[in-house]
């Protein structure tokens, strides 16, 4: 494999327009990848929590730094533009140039389709566990837009098979029960972020577990959209602050499917 440093936009004024940022440069790694390289993306290593602080000058600079260092064993770097060259990019094509290294620009195709939607919605204390709506609204997105959903309900019947019995776990073996319910919270956690976009479903049902998939899907930068059957002022703020569209119907939701897979009305 040919190792490579890649650019990309990391650096903005507010946190939703870094982790698009992000989520960009993980599929520029990905195109990386496929194209048999083994990339390098200092912004999305030094950035993390705990190692250096984007947002402060000095820290900033020891990461750029830090990231030029390993021009010394490359011989190219790659720069992706779909989001346009920031100055961070600038500064890392001239450091590419000065050390001798071949500068090659990419696209890729982005903001990719939407092929995979997870279902979110309230599940523990809602009528059937929030399948029947999932149902239809896969059926219908599968049908007219050939777009797989991800039900979660099917997912862990490999962890859960049998309800009946993990309801009743709960106050029995309380810790037993947490033990599986940590494991379906890391599972759904997983398809929340691999997904293309999440569709959820509210109706003012209790929930806990449908406010992290949101603010999961806010941190990672899926679209989320949210079809409320209840009044916006009786939805939480934290959960409204994760929403990229808000529908009152799933009719409604369909009219902009459309346009995401075929860029047209339906």
């Amino acid at each position: 494999m040919e190792l490579v440093i890649l650019e990309s936009p990391y650096g903005a004024p507010d946190l939703d327009t870094v982790r698009c940022n992000e989520r960009y440069a993980r599929l520029c790694m990905n195109d990386c990848l496929k194209r048999g390289e083994a990339p390098y993306a200092s912004h999305l290593l030094y950035t993390q929590a705990n190692v250096l602080k984007d947002s402060i000058p000095e820290e900033r600079k020891l990461g750029m730094e830090a990231g030029f260092a390993f021009r010394k064993v490359v011989q190219k770097t790659v720069i992706y533009t779909n989001l346009g060259i920031s100055k961070g990019m600038e500064e890392g094509i001239k450091s590419a140039l000065e050390a001798g290294n071949i500068v090659e620009y990419r696209t890729i195709k982005y903001p990719g389709e939407i092929n995979t939607v997870y279902l979110a919605g309230p599940m523990e204390f809602s009528d059937d566990n929030g399948l029947g709506w999932r149902e239809r609204y896969a059926e219908c997105l599968l049908n007219d837009f050939d777009i797989k959903c991800i039900i979660p309900n099917y997912e862990e019947k490999g962890i859960i098979p049998n309800q009946e019995e993990f309801t009743h776990l709960k106050q029995t073996n309380t810790y037993e029960y947490i033990k599986i319910m940590k494991k379906l919270r890391d599972m759904d956690l997983h398809f929340v972020q691999e997904a293309d976009a999440v569709i959820c479903r509210y109706a003012g049902e209790k929930m806990a577990g449908t406010i992290g998939e949101a603010q999961h899907a806010s941190f990672h930068a899926v679209p989320f959209y949210l079809i409320h059957k209840v009044p916006i002022k009786d939805i939480p703020g934290w959960f409204l602050s994760c929403a990229t569209e808000l529908y009152p119907s799933f009719s409604c939701a369909l009219i902009d499917v459309a346009e995401w897979k075929f860029g047209k009305s339906k």
